[in-house]
């Protein structure tokens, strides 16, 4: 608080204009900005509304935004770390983002407000071998950031740069909004449209009110034509870019297959680096008969595109089996975990084994639906881990899939259940993720398995997140364990251990070995998969409140498996 006596001091050492600026309201509203929404945003300082703050607000915010090379070098002064940066601003010029990655390399992030802006930080990073992450900026009828179809073809094209990270969409929906009233009075309108007109009407009524907004008078003749020229001739070029694809799908509706009773295994853990896909890959093959295994199945991977060698096998196969992973989305040309060679025909008779869709997002699009119906074996039975999977096959037309839970949790019986520990253990594992980062969740998660355990173990599953833990605080009662799954299970081997962490596979094996568990849910996979089996999580938000009383109460561990479907889907098995 200032008083009147300091502000006195001030005039008189400093004259007048005189600045004064309060930190400890400025601390007070960022906290209250942390407390209402620390697990859904980070907060970002855009250091063009005050730049004289800029060195004090480091500390509190997550990131600088900065707009010009001369904010840039008044961070470089200043000493601030590049891992805080965003490089923001439409006006991004070649030399100016060469400049700062040449200093700062992926370490900022960056958002991509136009095609040659894209272009340059792709063609570095190809050039670089180096990750840079970035964020697409969305225009919303300004002129600031891409339109839908330029901001589309980027997210395609970067499929060509491996190196360059899409973390978001970058948006707002307009400039010198100075007036709440104006913000709720326009999504009142748009809840108002959306309600009458469902969501595909509101949008095309939202598009005449900007565009009529934006060309009223004689701009509605002069530049509204060209601007639909440009827009029709970009859709052109789309269609003529997805053709192929299309004509690919034509061609593999005629594929045959070589030889009769060879199976191809589509495995999420060859040439992975993440152990939880090793432990979906382990669990799979344990499903299987021995007379199965003994015919020396041939493995492809997912998580990157076949060979040759690779592609022969799969053409050559009767059957190929996708072993449970997040692996399908509903738009599978632009974005999909499950890495297809252009010549899907090879695919062509895949058998899903406990598979699930990336995304919370009920959408898809044309090419996925044929994509699938035409690669999906028709006559056999497919297996999804949640059922919000099933609904979308089912949407698209697929009728033969049935929902069994993910395959690493298909040994979960009641009796099992019955033999995990009802109260709080003395040791405790717990996993962090690297990918989905939030050190002021993680760090309170840390915190309090310290208050409530003896012993706590940090074991990285990923390959990222070991360095990731160095990121957060550790307790003197926190130990780092060794990465790989036989380090694992060691410590699973443990008495008195149970696990709370954020990977799901971790937690499931954890299960499995009858710990009890607690999973903190991250992400769609495991609020689909709790609330269709009663698997033990805790949302990310909800740590704070939620987690002390959970770890401290006793509880009982009640997975519900759809045991019929899983008999139903194994069956068919000894048909192959």
């Amino acid at each position: 608080m200032i008083e009147m006596e300091d502000l006195k001091r001030g005039v008189k050492k400093y004259a007048t204009p005189l600045y004064v600026y309060d930190l400890d309201a400025v601390e007070e509203t960022l906290t209250a900005f942390r407390l209402k929404f620390w697990d859904t945003a980070d907060l970002c300082f855009a250091m063009k509304a005050n730049p004289f703050l800029t060195g004090k607000m480091e500390k509190y915010v997550d990131r600088i935004e900065v707009c010009s090379m001369g904010e840039y070098r008044i961070c470089r002064v200043l000493g601030i770390a590049p891992e805080k940066l965003l490089i923001s601003g439409v006006l991004k010029q070649k030399e100016d983002i060469l400049e700062i990655l040449e200093e700062c390399g992926g370490t900022c992030a960056y958002t991509v407000e136009s095609l040659n802006q894209f272009y340059c930080l792709a063609n570095w990073c190809e050039e670089r071998c180096e990750v840079v992450h970035v964020y697409m900026r969305l225009t919303s009828g300004n002129q600031f950031g891409m339109d839908e179809e330029t901001l589309a073809q980027v997210i395609k094209e970067s499929e060509k740069f491996p190196f360059l990270k899409i973390r978001g969409i970058h948006y707002f929906s307009g400039t010198q909004k100075r007036s709440t009233e104006k913000i709720k009075k326009e999504l009142i309108h748009q809840q108002h449209l959306v309600r009458w007109w469902g969501k595909s009407g509101a949008k095309k009524i939202l598009w005449i009110e900007s565009v009529w907004k934006k060309y009223a008078g004689i701009s509605m003749v002069t530049k509204l034509p060209k601007r639909l020229g440009v827009k029709a001739r970009k859709k052109l070029i789309c269609l003529r870019e997805s053709v192929p694809e299309y004509k690919n799908l034509l061609v593999a509706k005629v594929t045959a297959h070589a030889e009769k009773g060879k199976i191809v295994l589509l495995d999420p853990a060859y040439d992975g680096d993440n152990v939880g896909d090793q432990i979906i890959m382990e669990s799979c093959l344990s499903q299987f008969p021995s007379d199965l295994l003994a015919r020396e199945l041939k493995h492809v991977p997912t998580h990157r595109e076949p060979t040759e060698k690779e592609q022969r096998e799969l053409s050559s196969a009767e059957t190929k089996i996708l072993c449970g992973t997040n692996a399908l989305s509903g738009k599978m040309r632009s974005y999909g975990l499950w890495h297809m060679n252009a010549n899907v025909g090879i695919y062509k008779n895949t058998i899903l084994m406990g598979v699930g869709f990336d995304s919370n997002s009920n959408e898809f699009d044309v090419y996925t639906k044929l994509l699938f119906r035409t690669i999906l074996s028709p006559k056999h039975i497919h297996s999804v881990r949640d059922k919000f999977s099933e609904a979308m096959l089912k949407n698209m037309g697929i009728r033969n899939v049935i929902y069994t839970g993910c395959p690493t949790m298909w040994n979960i019986t009641p009796e099992l259940c019955s033999r995990i520990p009802k109260a709080k253990a003395d040791k405790v594992v717990c996993t962090l993720t690297d990918y989905n980062r939030n050190l002021i969740a993680d760090q309170a998660l840390l915190n309090i398995l310290s208050e409530c355990y003896k012993r706590v173990f940090l074991w990285p599953q990923g390959i990222e997140d070991k360095e990731y833990f160095e990121q957060v605080k550790l307790n003197n009662n926190v130990e780092i364990v060794s990465e790989g799954l036989e380090k694992y299970d060691e410590i699973l081997k443990l008495k008195s251990i149970d696990y709370v962490g954020t990977r799901l596979h971790a937690g499931i094996r954890a299960l499995t070995r009858e710990h009890r568990t607690i999973i903190i849910s991250i992400d769609n996979r495991a609020k689909n998969i709790s609330a269709d089996t009663g698997l033990p999580i805790i949302e990310r938000g909800d740590i704070m409140s939620l987690l002390y009383p959970k770890i401290n109460s006793e509880f009982v561990t009640k997975i519900q498996m759809p045991i019929d479907n899983i008999n139903r889907w194994k069956n068919q098995i000894h048909e192959f």
